[in-house]
């Protein structure tokens, strides 16, 4: 927080002092540079660096006579705007600007974007091959503009060769000209429409579990309800699934059909660049940057409206950038009348209590909701076992996991997971021969499973027993994650039981610089140091393990204990 005024403060004061070689007249310098300008401007950037942009649009709208002379005001306006959700108050500022105050990429993106909507695709053509034509963008500023070109030239002209312009999209993006080929295809309701879709679901490149909606949506356009189903039977399963194509799937054997149609149509040109204005914000998300994520997803989401399970990934950006308060909002949105978002909503709405509140009042809210599920099937179960393990409710875990179980054959591929999670509970209520149990036969049907292979061999060595077979496993599980950080620690840590303290070394200086907060880790590494007689290296690891929040009080016993007596054995 303080770090990002600091920032803001250091950029406020370049943006003034570079404005001192600009002519102006004394008295538009006087209000230039009136405390109130500098306080408002200044106060404006940290409310839009904090999310409050609402506040943020107070502040600019106090400094309007900046707009013709400064880009970078006209750029934190417009951002300011668009991430409140005000688009067309965008537009209209934008519209009023002389044509060389627009020369940013948010300015000709959203003015593209205007003329798209108003199918003015001339227009809009002008505007992104602005972006284009301009070297100072960045390179993905510019493939979006050549996406968003290629769409309003087939808008404007149905025989348009789209083809060959996405030839023109960079190797490393060939998946989203995949992408842009079948929406497109299907925009033209042409006899390759189908194809393009099937190559686009069974790529195995990546994950393009989500275009089966749109193949759904397609086929239901064209009355082929049954094939519909019968790819969304194949696509989703009681626990692992995608929440759009549970969703879709519960609709369909509702028999609530249009209501799929409503919320997507390729023939609208608004709901094609709306998609694309999704995925790019996915993109961005993915890449944890949740606020230009935002961006694209504004847009998306004025395109078209009635997509709302898009709003989904606007709450998950909130939460992770801890707005809880819009989180939260969005999230009360869904109810359920869209049963599948609306209980994975509740699930979200609690862990937000977790965070406000304590555990206790996110549990109890939680249950609430789930007491209102109309027959609850495993999967629900199971998320609650799961809100209850993480809440170190064990034993109330455990009571759902014995639920999830009695409905769930055990040939069913989520068996062996569900028993490593109870394994789990059983592991930290120190039950070792029911968590033995439970992880044993997770491992018999699922003999290579990295993470089961983790967490048993981890139990044996923290009880200092069958070390051998647990240094065996964890090799196994090793080989096959090298850069998970607590299989790298586990395999580190019964290095260092079984005297090998150079091997155990290496691993943990890895693991450590994969989770450089984690107490356990730091600890571990502390021992193995004092082993190879870097005492003070030791004591440095063991003293920052001291410093860190989420060190436990028993852990720091030991600890105070090591820096005073150092180690006189591997217990």
């Amino acid at each position: 927080m303080h770090s990002n005024i600091a920032k803001t403060f250091v950029y406020l004061l370049f943006f003034f002092i570079f404005n001192l070689n600009f002519d102006a007249n004394s008295s538009s310098k006087q209000v230039l540079y009136s405390h109130k300008s500098i306080s408002d401007y200044f106060s404006g950037l940290v409310s839009s660096n904090n999310n409050n942009h609402k506040l943020a649009i107070k502040y600019f709208n106090n400094l309007k006579h900046l707009k013709n002379d400064h880009d970078q005001f006209n750029r934190e306006i417009i951002i300011a705007l668009v991430q409140s959700n005000k688009i067309s108050e965008s537009f209209l500022y934008l519209k009023k600007l002389k044509k060389e105050n627009i020369n940013f990429f948010q300015a000709n993106l959203l003015l593209g974007v205007n003329y798209l909507v108003e199918k003015k695709f001339n227009k809009s053509e002008k505007y992104f091959s602005s972006i284009i034509e301009n070297k100072k963008f960045y390179d993905m500023e510019r493939l979006i503009a050549e996406i968003l070109l290629n769409y309003v030239k087939i808008f404007n002209n149905r025989s348009y060769d789209f083809n060959g312009a996405l030839l023109n999209v960079p190797g490393n993006y060939e998946n989203l000209a995949l992408i842009q080929k079948a929406f497109l295809n299907c925009y033209l309701d042409n006899e390759i429409a189908d194809e393009s879709f099937l190559k686009l679901i069974d790529s195995n490149t990546l994950n393009f579990m989500r275009y089966n909606f749109f193949y759904v949506n397609f086929l239901i356009s064209k009355n082929y309800e049954n094939e519909a189903k019968k790819i969304l039977e194949n696509k989703t399963n009681t626990f692992d699934h995608n929440l759009l194509l549970e969703q879709s799937r519960f609709f369909l054997n509702e028999g609530k059909g249009g209501t799929l149609k409503e919320i997507f149509n390729c023939a609208n040109p608004n709901h094609l660049a709306a998609e694309f204005f999704y995925l790019i914000a996915n993109y961005y998300s993915s890449d944890g940057k949740h606020k230009l994520s935002n961006f694209y997803l504004n847009l998306s989401l004025y395109l078209n409206p009635d997509f709302i399970f898009n709003n989904l990934l606007l709450a998950e950006n909130y939460f992770l950038l801890e707005n809880f308060d819009d989180s939260r909002q969005i999230y009360s949105m869904f109810d359920s009348k869209n049963s599948v978002y609306d209980w994975y909503a509740q699930k979200r709405l609690a862990l937000i209590k977790s965070k406000l509140e304590d555990n206790e009042s996110a549990l109890v809210f939680l249950n609430k909701s789930f007491k209102k599920i109309n027959k609850p099937n495993a999967k629900h179960y199971y998320d609650l076992a799961n809100f209850y393990k993480d809440f170190e409710k064990y034993e109330e875990s455990i009571k759902y996991y014995n639920e999830v179980l009695s409905k769930v054959d055990n040939d069913d591929p989520m068996y062996p997971k569900i028993l490593h999670k109870r394994g789990m509970s059983y592991e930290r209520l120190k039950l070792w021969k029911k968590s033995e149990d439970d992880l044993t036969q997770s491992l018999n049907l699922s003999p290579k499973d990295p993470y089961v292979l983790n967490y048993l061999a981890y139990s044996w060595l923290e009880r200092n027993i069958n070390l051998d077979k647990s240094i065996e496993m964890l090799k196994m599980a090793f080989d096959q994650k090298k850069d998970d950080p607590y299989i790298i620690d586990s395999l580190g840590w019964g290095m260092y039981l079984t005297g090998r303290y150079h091997e155990a070394e290496r691993l943990l200086q890895k693991a450590v610089k994969l989770m450089p907060l984690d107490p356990i880790v730091n600890d571990h590494y502390g021992d193995i140091l004092f082993k190879l007689d870097k005492n003070l290296q030791a004591n440095y690891f063991w003293n920052y393990v001291l410093s860190l929040e989420n060190t436990e009080e028993e852990m720091k016993e030991k600890i105070k204990k090591k820096l005073i007596f150092g180690i006189k054995n591997n217990s």
